[in-house]
């Protein structure tokens, strides 16, 4: 499923680890090793690039370069556990680069370790050397993290991804079932929706991508399809809802939102848009109980003590309402929206100094998130 297909013939996929010191002796041997392995390489010659390549991290187990060769060699024969383990080694060798973390996360996601995936792949996205944007290693490695953030129940942060992809690329079967999959927050990975799945599966993925691109009329009526047949299951008013508040019909979102906690009483989501219509309508204490009650339900979710913590400062709340900003803060440190906030309540409580300081902190984070995106654009 998405496999890079040649990568070791792709050598401009990322930048290769640069090479590491080698002992005097085995240098010169070393050195034609590479030539004999770049050969092997150049003639699609896969056995013998592994029968090479090994050698050389045999003479130099610090020379990065190889363990990248040999790890792409065995990824492209399908040989998974082997790949694997030399993306292991390379990354303790090279551990700013990217492409290392990625392909180390993708050789995890095919012998099924999911977790281990998941982190690697975040990892590669935040490493000092990026993955070259628009690369296929790149568009991969970010389809495969959408898929694990959702068989994690990450589906908020898969979302954000996903969107990206509607922006990017054209519809494919495999992005509607993702788009399908998030809304519907559902654990499966691509390509594994079981059939009394399926159906509720595409009409959500593709009334999601409607929406994200705009269409909405279009959204919305791909979305009643899915509530007229699926009325009582979970996340189809919530999938509704959302439609509607992409096309700004805050209203419409809200009654959907009441629908979905009547067929799904936990409903975390649902309360958080419900308790956020209201604070934009002015009228925080009628959100006021759907934070609580989301709060409850999942305290480990920063997104519930923010939301609170901002009904509360509307309010007047303030004391209570900087005890549930500075969890949000905790869980989050790289919510932006959480040390504004933050800094708001401080400033009104008389806590200058600690509304300066949330404002830097908040500063530096947004500095350092343009750093990267400018770095991304350049790379384009």
């Amino acid at each position: 499923m998405w496999l890079l297909g040649g990568l070791l013939l792709q050598g401009a996929t990322a930048k290769p680890p640069g090479p590491k010191p080698v002992r005097r002796a085995a240098a010169p041997r070393v050195e034609q090793l590479m030539k004999d392995g770049e050969a092997a390489r150049e003639a699609e010659l896969l056995d013998e690039a592994i029968r090479i390549y090994s050698e050389v991290v045999k003479l130099a187990p610090r020379r990065a370069e190889a363990w990248w060769y040999l790890g792409l060699a065995h990824y492209d024969k399908d040989q998974y556990a082997e790949a694997e383990r030399a993306f292991a080694r390379l990354v303790v060798l090279d551990r700013h680069n990217g492409a290392a973390f990625a392909m180390l996360g993708l050789t995890e996601y095919q012998n099924r370790k999911y977790g281990a995936a998941l982190k690697h792949l975040l990892a590669a996205k935040t490493a000092r050397e990026p993955i070259p944007a628009g690369s296929e290693m790149d568009t991969i490695a970010r389809f495969h993290l959408v898929a694990l953030l959702n068989w994690a129940g990450q589906h908020d942060l898969a979302s954000v991804l996903l969107q990206e992809f509607a922006k990017e690329k054209q519809e494919t079967p495999m992005l509607v079932e993702a788009a399908g999959v998030n809304l519907l927050r559902l654990p499966h990975l691509p390509g594994k929706v079981p059939a009394e799945d399926s159906e509720a599966v595409q009409l959500a993925g593709r009334a999601v991508l409607l929406a994200w691109k705009g269409k909405h009329e279009e959204a919305r009526k791909t979305a009643g399809t899915l509530v007229e047949r699926y009325p009582k299951r979970a996340n189809v008013h919530y999938t509704l809802g959302y439609v509607h508040l992409m096309a700004a019909d805050d209203g419409a979102m809200a009654a959907e939102m009441e629908r979905e906690i009547a067929v799904t009483p936990d409903h975390v989501p649902a309360r958080l848009q419900l308790a956020n219509y209201w604070l934009k309508q002015g009228e925080a204490e009628k959100g006021l109980p759907y934070a609580r009650q989301a709060l409850d339900l999942a305290p480990e979710q920063f997104m519930t003590h923010q939301m609170l913590g901002r009904l509360l400062l509307d309010l007047g709340q303030v004391k209570e309402s900087i005890a549930a900003l500075e969890k949000a803060v905790q869980l989050a440190p790289e919510c932006l929206l959480c040390h504004s906030v933050l800094a708001n309540a401080y400033a009104r409580d008389g806590r200058a100094a600690d509304a300066e300081k949330q404002l830097k902190i908040r500063a530096e984070i947004a500095k350092q998130s343009e750093a990267l995106r400018a770095g991304t654009r350049a790379e384009k």
